[in-house]
Order: structure tokens, then C-alpha cells, then sequence
């Protein structure tokens, strides 16, 4: 819990509109933290673009999906996309990820049991491990790559959330982002996540900093985030219009991800305007408390509706107690076949 007050305090600190003195003060403090951060980036982007760090080049084809701003721009979705895609050109992906907070590591094992997985920080051995058990992969696919430059990708995604692409233009901590801006050059692929979000006019603006920084002739492609459908706790599966029959009921919302404002905003779109907000940092791991302290509320709702993240975190005694129902999103991509020729053109 301690976590996740800093963290509220942070976001208040670093995004309040109408900051007072006090917090005009954090800023600056902040600021100087900072430049310290983007100051160790830059040392560290430089090492490996003169090759005085070296990256070692697997003996399989590597797609990197990554971001340059903390928080969620949809990478776990755009994985589980590209490992669709693989599937269906007949392609054996492995997907090896860092696997911070195990809740995506558990996501994709549910979703994906035959795809060979490895959640390790160490990318270069968690890849030769696994191509030593199965030699019949095909390519790796690299999640939250971008800055782990260690590893040669092939092609190296980098994806953008509309609704705050450049993490407020500072580094962390008195903004998002994780490294210089200027690293979007490193970039393959751009694709700008939760792309409905926007305007027109505000897509075009990214767009326009991307071209400035990018490659020549980058690809840009776009994202949305759209609600399938509900599973209860018994695992049935719940249409989104029955969803919205249950306007008579108070539906809670229950998450501990980057963007919970984002979840309740899909939630809008099946017109579902919940009654209550249970949020928590980023990566929760949820205790006998947090459920106990569920318990005396709930009063306030009739059931939780929760992200695919968080539901595999809960035993099921407990989303029967609390009749939590979870979300099933699809990613909708703007280009898909040309995604999907770029998959199959790829060559070590």
C-alpha cells in the first residue's frame, strides 16, 4: 500500500494542472533526478550505438515490442497479436519476456500453453535455453525490448500510447519517459496504441515528432483496444450486450494496472458506468487484506469487473465470492497484413 501512495503522489505531483508552490518545488527537485536519469540513458545508448557494448545476434529471427514511457501502452496485447500472426503463417514463435510482476507471464501461459515461454531478465540466456529444448522455433519475440539493446532484433516495435505518447517530455521521475526521445530512431516499426482515444489533429501531431526523430520512411501504424466480451467466475462466457442488460446493478471495477482510467474507459464503451473503484499500483499482487477489506464493501456493488491481468492473480473461491467477471479485449491493427508480410519476410 505504501507503493501505492507514492506512486499516486508522484502522478499528482508530475501532472497536476494547477500546481501550487510546494509542488512547483517537487518538480524542480524531481527535474534535477532527472537529468541524472537521461544524463545514464544517453551514456548507455551511446556504448552500444559505437559498439563499445556489444549485442549479441541470436540464431533465430528477434521482433522487440517495447516503449520509450513507463506505464501501459498495450504491449502484452500487441504480443499476444503477433503470436496469432505467427500462427497462422505457420511459424513456431517463442516469446521471452522479463516478466515483471508475473502477471503477464501468467496471461500469456493461459492464453498461449503450446508456445514456448521464458520470463527471465537475462533475454540472451533465457533464448539459448530455450532454443536448446526446442530447436524447431522459428523467430523470438523480444517483450519490453526496446531499451534491453543487448539482444539484435530484426525488427524492433515501438508503440506509443495516444493518450500520453511522450510521457510529458521528461524523464523519469518528473515525467514517463525512459530514455531521450531522440531513441525513437531506433525504431523499425511505430504503432500508436489506443488510437480511438484521440482526435485526428492529436494523431497527426504524433506523427509529425515521430517523422522528426525516426527513420526515413518509418511505418506508422495504429491500434484500438476493444472490449470482445466478459467470462464470469465459472468460466462462462458473458456477451457484451448481456452486460449492458444488468444496467439495474452496481458493477465495480477492480484492477491494479498502469492505466486504470483506460480500463474504465473501455468499460464506458459497453456502457458500463461503474459504481465503484477498486484500484491498485501497477503489477499488484493481491493479499488476504485486499480481499477482506472487498469483503466490507460489498455492499457498494453486485459484482467486479477486472482485466485479464488481474483475474489470474485471484483464486477462484474468491471470484465466486465477489462475482467478478473479467474483460476480454481484442487488439483491432490498421495494417495487419503488412504487419503480417514483415513477419514472414524476416531472415537471420
Amino acid at each position: 500500500m505504501i507503493s501505492h501512495k507514492i506512486q499516486k503522489i508522484h502522478q499528482k505531483i508530475v501532472c497536476d494542472p494547477s500546481p501550487n508552490f510546494i509542488t512547483i518545488l517537487f518538480r524542480g527537485g524531481l527535474y534535477l533526478l532527472s537529468l541524472v536519469y537521461l544524463s545514464v540513458s544517453n551514456l548507455l545508448n551511446l556504448l552500444y550505438k559505437y559498439k563499445i557494448k556489444k549485442t549479441y545476434k541470436l540464431s533465430r529471427p528477434v521482433i522487440s515490442i517495447g516503449n520509450i514511457s513507463a506505464g501501459g501502452t498495450g504491449k502484452t496485447p500487441l504480443c499476444m497479436e503477433l503470436l496469432h500472426i505467427c500462427i497462422k503463417v505457420n511459424k513456431m514463435p517463442a516469446l521471452v519476456s522479463r516478466g515483471y510482476g508475473n502477471d503477464e507471464s501468467l496471461v500469456y501461459q493461459k492464453n498461449f500453453p503450446r508456445i514456448p515461454m521464458a520470463f527471465s531478465a537475462d533475454r540472451i540466456k533465457a533464448c539459448s535455453d530455450l532454443l536448446h529444448h526446442h530447436p524447431e522455433i522459428d523467430l523470438f519475440i523480444l517483450d519490453d525490448g526496446y531499451q534491453h539493446q543487448k539482444v539484435f532484433r530484426n525488427l524492433n516495435i515501438l508503440l506509443l500510447n495516444a493518450s500520453n505518447p511522450f510521457g510529458l517530455n521528461y524523464c523519469l521521475p518528473r515525467g514517463f519517459l525512459r530514455e531521450s526521445i531522440k531513441e525513437i530512431v531506433r525504431a523499425d516499426l511505430v504503432i500508436i496504441t489506443h488510437a480511438d482515444e484521440v482526435s485526428q489533429i492529436e494523431k497527426e501531431n504524433i506523427k509529425s515528432t515521430v517523422y522528426k526523430y525516426a527513420k526515413e520512411n518509418i511505418p506508422i501504424f495504429e491500434a484500438t483496444h476493444e472490449p470482445s466480451h466478459f467470462i464470469s467466475f465459472d468460466g462462462k462466457e458473458v456477451s457484451i450486450n448481456e452486460i449492458e442488460s444488468l444496467k439495474d446493478k452496481k458493477m465495480g471495477v477492480l484492477c491494479g494496472i498502469a492505466d486504470p482510467q483506460g480500463f474504465v474507459n473501455t468499460l464506458k464503451k459497453c456502457n458500463v458506468t461503474p459504481s465503484c473503484n477498486y484500484f491498485y499500483p501497477d503489477h499488484h499482487q493481491y493479499l488476504d487484506s485486499d480481499f477482506q477489506n472487498l469483503e466490507k464493501t460489498k455492499h457498494l456493488f453486485d459484482c467486479l469487473l477486472t482485466t485479464e491481468k488481474d483475474i489470474v492473480k485471484i483464486n477462484k473461491e474468491v471470484q465466486k465470492n465477489l462475482n467478478i467477471f473479467t474483460l476480454k479485449m481484442s487488439l483491432k491493427l490498421s495494417h495487419t497484413e503488412q504487419l503480417t508480410k514483415m513477419i514472414n519476410e524476416l531472415k537471420q
